[in-house]
Formats: structure tokens, C-alpha cells, sequence
């Protein structure tokens, strides 16, 4: 995963759950929303703040279980 943004990274973990194209915007939009940044300079730091902020939308698209290991696998590989 060397040369890929903290963005591209947390995509790919979502896409297996949302789709490529889905977990790109999913990224996108909650890194503007609740950082006020650009996915492209989303950082290491910020992954925790987002990965708050998807998790009731993961909640709801695929269960808790599976959102709480999904975004704690982010977090170890990402943050």
C-alpha cells in the first residue's frame, strides 16, 4: 500500500463492503463534512475522526459487527 494516500487506503478497505465507487465518495464526502478537508489531504491523524463519523452509516449498511471490526481493521492499518 506504499504511495497511497490515507483516503485511497480507507477506500480500499470499505470497497469490499460499499463498492469501489461508493467507498471513494463515501471518503470524499465524510472527509468534507465532518474535517473540512479534501479526501486527497485527509491525514493519519484525522482517520479516527472520520472513522467516527462513518460508523452509524456503516451501522446501518452492513450491521454492527461487521462495521465495528471493518472500522477497527482501519484504524489499525491506517491511523
Amino acid at each position: 500500500m506504499t504511495g497511497q494516500t490515507c483516503a485511497e487506503r480507507v477506500s480500499q478497505a470499505l470497497a469490499p463492503y460499499l463498492g469501489a465507487f461508493n467507498a471513494k465518495v463515501t471518503v470524499k464526502t465524510f472527509a468534507q463534512r465532518s474535517l473540512g478537508v479534501s479526501a486527497e489531504a485527509l491525514t493519519a491523524a484525522q482517520v479516527p475522526t472520520l472513522l467516527d463519523a462513518l460508523r452509524p452509516t456503516l451501522y446501518t449498511l452492513v450491521g454492527r459487527v461487521s462495521a465495528d471490526s471493518l472500522l477497527e481493521h482501519i484504524r489499525r492499518e491506517v491511523a
